[in-house]
């Protein structure tokens, strides 16, 4: 639960309910700010981080089932956009950025999500050639869709960002990210292992023109992602939740 500010009657019913609790662990730094301002007691709060089973994350090379019905060639440069789609995460400037490249065609853009705005991209996708779009994926593929592409986008103006799980999936995969220069992602990630940019068409072309062309540099990049993401986001940090429930376990 988050933005109590637009909502005070939802701040008051929640203060009243969230009180009764032993502990809160909140998925950012503003959700962490926003409990404070409810003058929970500060012993009770905890910061979520992001974290995945490194485990099952495995070196994979860059064909799979889901290539070959696609139509998409192993040669090709495979940009994945896998968030909701929303003006705020930018979808309709990524959408406008394809258009422009157009004229690359071994650089294709693969959305995979279901959310709104659904009906409107399946007809932009339709007319345009170098944008595949897939709905809900099972958990095997969801993992895979990161092993068959070249770069991550994740474009955001949404300042709720935490450490957004897509980013961290990335990162475990060794997948180089282009994100949002904003505040809230600057916070959570090293820079170094993301490619930040202001919210613009040029600058989202650009920028995937930059890996597309500068192969180099990407493999280098993903050189030294995988051990920073298991070093920040691996399963050590579910250490969180588990002395939680131990912590909640001895109070009974």
């Amino acid at each position: 639960m988050y933005r109590f500010d637009e909502n005070p009657f939802i701040r008051h019913i929640f203060k009243f309910c969230i009180n009764i609790c032993d502990k809160i662990i909140c998925v950012s730094d503003l959700s962490l700010q926003e409990m404070k301002n409810l003058w929970i007691n500060n012993d009770k709060l905890s910061r979520f981080v992001s974290w995945v089973n490194e485990d099952e994350y495995i070196d994979k090379q860059k064909s799979s089932l889901l290539l070959n019905n696609l139509w998409i060639n192993k040669d090709d440069f495979i940009v994945l956009f896998a968030w909701r789609l929303e003006e705020n995460k930018w979808i309709w400037l990524t959408l406008k950025a394809f258009e422009l490249l157009k004229q690359y065609p071994h650089i294709k853009l693969l959305i995979t999500w279901d959310w709104s705005y659904k009906d409107d991209i399946i007809k932009f996708w339709k007319n345009n050639k170098n944008i595949y779009y897939l709905w809900t994926l099972q958990w095997q593929d969801n993992i895979n869709k990161y092993y068959f592409s070249d770069v991550f986008l994740f474009p955001t103006l949404y300042k709720w960002e935490a450490s957004p799980l897509v980013i961290v999936e990335s990162l475990m995969s060794e997948l180089p990210v282009i994100s949002s220069d904003i505040e809230i992602i600057r916070k959570n990630f090293n820079s170094d292992f993301l490619y930040l940019i202001e919210p613009t068409i040029d600058n989202i072309v650009n920028s995937i023109l930059y890996f597309y062309k500068n192969p180099v540099i990407l493999a280098k990049m993903k050189s030294w992602m995988k051990n920073y993401a298991i070093s920040n986001f691996g399963s050590s940090k579910a250490n969180l939740i588990l002395d939680t429930y131990n912590l909640l376990y001895k109070l009974r």
